[in-house]
């Protein structure tokens, strides 16, 4: 399977510390059977420019790649915050997930407000990308109905729910409710920190049951890997 979304890359955001503890992170992905694990640092553009969150990105990459651990294939990539004029960044494809059209998008805290949807229909249109929404399940209860619909409404988008969605008897109907109607769907661990992984472990048959009956969605798994992607084991 395909981890699209995770923060094991040493010293980069909020995520692993160290590369010991990116080893132990991308170990657990491994075992759970991740072909393929995404990385997905934080961006946030009024932080800082995007060469310079790429030369970052580098840095921690290459320190990761050379401490020497046994890791699934990597795909660099970016977790995009949405905020005001990010469609308007000169260069905002350089943080698709490499290789790709692809970019994930991350909603700020809060409640939802029109602009960000203006922002991530521009981000599609303006820069020919396709946004992959992050962590759809997290605006449960915090996003109205008609707002998630809204937000399915962008031509191609993609959802991506995380597998800790599946700790609750709310969130897999509601997840599979959406995808019902045939949107599509990718997932991710999100992981940050090892402290996690213990929760996600104890998710995975759950996870791969679901994903058994809503894979992931055949047009990213090519566009990542050029071929069909078998759920997590269970």
């Amino acid at each position: 399977m395909i981890d699209f979304h995770s923060h094991f890359l040493p010293g980069m955001d909020d995520g692993a510390r160290n590369t010991a503890e990116s080893a132990d992170i991308l170990g657990f992905l491994r075992l759970a059977g991740v072909t393929l694990a995404c990385a997905t640092p934080h961006y946030i553009s009024h932080h800082e420019s995007i060469s310079d969150f790429l030369a970052r990105r580098g840095e921690c990459f290459t320190a990761l790649m050379s401490s020497g651990a046994s890791f699934p294939e990597i795909k660099l990539g970016a977790e995009v915050r949405i905020e005001r004029g990010i469609s308007l960044i000169d260069g905002l494809s350089r943080l698709c997930y490499e290789g790709t059209d692809r970019i994930l998008l991350e909603f700020p805290y809060g409640k939802f407000e029109p602009w960000m949807l203006e922002e991530i229909y521009n981000v599609s249109y303006r820069h020919d990308i396709k946004p992959i929404i992050a962590h759809l399940n997290r605006t449960f209860g915090e996003f109205t109905a008609q707002q998630t619909k809204d937000i399915l409404s962008v031509d191609d988008v993609v959802i991506q729910f995380n597998v800790e969605a599946f700790s609750s008897i709310f969130n897999p109907s509601k997840i599979a409710k959406i995808l019902s109607f045939g949107d599509d769907a990718v997932y991710g661990f999100d992981l940050h920190r090892t402290k996690y992984i213990a929760e996600n472990e104890k998710l995975l048959k759950r996870f791969a049951a679901f994903t058994t009956k809503y894979p992931f969605a055949e047009a990213e798994k090519r566009a990542f890997t050029g071929q069909s992607v078998p759920p997590v084991d269970s």
